[in-house]
């Protein structure tokens, strides 16, 4: 992830983050123009969400999208000898609908394209 400046109060420059698989090939890259922080309360998670985001690399097989939105969710910090944990979670606007969806689409397009008119 690139070095991030504060903007304003919860508001963050862009950047980049980049994901590596365990050899440390690059397999995606997100790059945003900004972002927003939002710290936990009491039993929420930190927050990090970026706008205007790009999504590119080996991993990506479908034209890339732009101007969409990502976040991150970090909760349940554990301290471990070796450093500390999150659970994590993330989320992105940039809606594709899985192999399933689109077969059901399709053969019932066919379907009431096929059927007879009386």
């Amino acid at each position: 992830m690139t070095l991030l400046t504060v903007t304003s109060p919860s508001k963050l420059s862009g950047g980049q983050i980049d994901f590596y698989d365990n050899l440390n090939n690059p397999i995606l890259q997100i790059v945003f123009d900004a972002a927003d922080l939002y710290a936990p309360y009491v039993f929420a998670a930190s927050k990090f969400e970026g706008q205007n985001v790009s999504f590119s690399g080996p991993a990506i097989t479908f034209p890339v999208f732009d101007e969409e939105m990502f976040s991150f969710s970090f909760a349940n910090q554990v301290v471990t000898p070796n450093g500390r944990t999150w659970t994590a979670a993330f989320t992105s606007s940039a809606v594709i609908p899985e192999p399933g969806t689109l077969a059901l689409l399709v053969f019932g397009t066919l379907a009431m394209i096929r059927r007879p008119r009386n």
